[in-house]
């Protein structure tokens, strides 16, 4: 009986010593760690990923040559300036509203005051967000501008 016992633990030891053995290779081979990502100078661009559809940084603004800031979303989001239809009762059209520094700036003509260079991002509001940030009287949602 005691030499039964003494092989099963041998048996066992053997057993947990080659799986540690398995594990360390795998680990040591690098098999199961997910390959290094390799940049280059084009991959660190702020914006390398492709961009948000609500949402334009101030790199991209930045890199497009307009005037105004109006001109710049146009050029880069033009469905920002597309005008919604909504309303419980019936089909309302309306555009959406711009804030600035979450100040009422006025409609979406009031964008071109400022210059691409003076803004951090402009993002696009959704109705519902709009409500909660700025109060229910946005039907097409409003566009939250930030400055410097």
């Amino acid at each position: 009986m005691q030499r039964l016992h003494t092989r099963r633990e041998s048996l066992k030891g053997l057993a947990c010593v080659t799986c540690l053995a398995i594990v360390l290779q795998g680990c040591a081979t690098g098999q199961g760690a997910p390959p290094p990502v390799r940049r280059n100078a084009s991959s660190l661009r702020p914006y390398a990923t492709a961009p948000s559809p609500s949402v334009i940084t101030e790199g991209e603004l930045r890199d497009v040559r307009v005037a105004t800031l109006e001109d710049a979303v146009r050029r880069l989001r033009p469905e920002f300036f597309r005008v919604r239809a909504a309303g419980v009762l019936g089909r309302i059209e309306a555009a959406p509203d711009v804030y600035v520094d979450g100040r009422y700036y006025g409609g979406l003509r009031s964008m071109a005051a400022f210059r691409p260079w003076e803004i951090v991002e402009v993002r696009m509001l959704s109705p519902n967000e709009s409500a909660v940030r700025f109060g229910t009287s946005h039907p097409a949602g409003a566009i939250a501008v930030q400055t410097r």
